[in-house]
Order: structure tokens, then sequence, then C-alpha cells
């Protein structure tokens, strides 16, 4: 069965102002299942500079095995290298060329035609502990097996906040 959190607990967690929880459903017993981590986001306690060498052997081999699978587009788009890298944070993306593979995206705009792909990028934030991965699902796929593999952990907060900005501002 999967952990849950019930309402009697939950009146005891701390909250900030205007902070309350979010509950996905509630079940007979009053129980509620809590937030379920997403696979875009996970742990990590490598430095940035560790993680980024990690990064940069998983995909490599990611991109070997997307060549002896034939999946040159593929493997071009997540072909990315680091933007920044410093002692609090890494930052990677895959390459802007790989986002139209014409000259002028005039006539794309907003044509709905999917021919214009935004590239994937990926940040590791160290103070917090986390890797965020963002793309396209198609790019992403590849790029979530790499970030499996690269030392991390899912990240498994138990709940997820919902803020009421209104209460939280200093001055109404």
């Amino acid at each position: 069965t999967p952990w849950q959190l019930g309402p009697d607990v939950m009146s005891m967690l701390p909250k900030r102002p205007g902070e309350r929880y979010y509950r996905e459903y509630e079940d007979d017993q009053g129980t509620f299942t809590t937030h379920v981590p997403y696979s875009n986001i996970v742990k990590c306690t490598l430095t940035p500079a560790e993680f980024a060498r990690n990064w940069d052997d998983k995909l490599s081999e990611e991109l070997e095995a997307l060549a002896q699978e034939q999946e040159f587009d593929l493997q071009r788009r997540i072909a990315g290298q680091w933007v920044c890298i410093t002692d609090e944070q890494a930052i990677w993306r895959a390459p802007a060329s790989q986002q139209f593979s014409d000259k002028f995206a005039d006539w794309d705009w907003g044509a709905r035609t999917r021919k214009l792909a935004r590239p994937a990028e990926l940040i590791y934030i160290h103070k917090k502990g986390k890797v965020l991965l963002d793309g396209p699902d198609d790019v992403t796929a590849p790029l979530l097996r790499v970030l499996n593999d690269c030392k991390t952990e899912p990240d498994d907060f138990a709940i997820m906040p919902v803020y009421d900005k209104t209460k939280m501002e200093r001055f109404p």
C-alpha cells in the first residue's frame, strides 16, 4: 500500500502563513495520498563539478546507444554542453541549433507545424540538492535515463504545499 498521512497528523504539521497542503483524494478511512514525486526532479548529493563529470560520462554512453539504434536526429538533439558550472549550481543545455531545421522560422511561428522544438535544459542546485530536467517529451526520455544513472534518487518530498499569495504578502 502507498504511504499515507492522516488528517490528525496533517493538522500538527507546521505551515507558513497562507500555506495549506494539497489533498489528491480522500479514501473511506479519511486518509489521503500525498504528493507523488515528479520523474524530472531528483535529489543529488554530489558537488556540481562531480555531477557534471558523471553526467558527461553517462550522456556519452547514451549517445553511443542512440547511434547504434540509428536515432541520429535524437542524438543531435541531446548532444548538449554545460553552460555554467560553479560551486552552487550547474546548468546544461541541449543545442539550440536543433530547435528548427530551416533557415527562418517566420512562417512557422504560431502555425502549429511541429517544426519548432525547444531544447532540453538541466539545472543542478547544490544548496537544495535538486536536479531539474525540462524539455520536450521525446528529448527528455533518454535524458531521464542518463539522469537516473547519475547517482541520483527520486525526490520523495511527501507533501506538496499550495500557497495563497494574498495571505503571504507582507503589506496587503
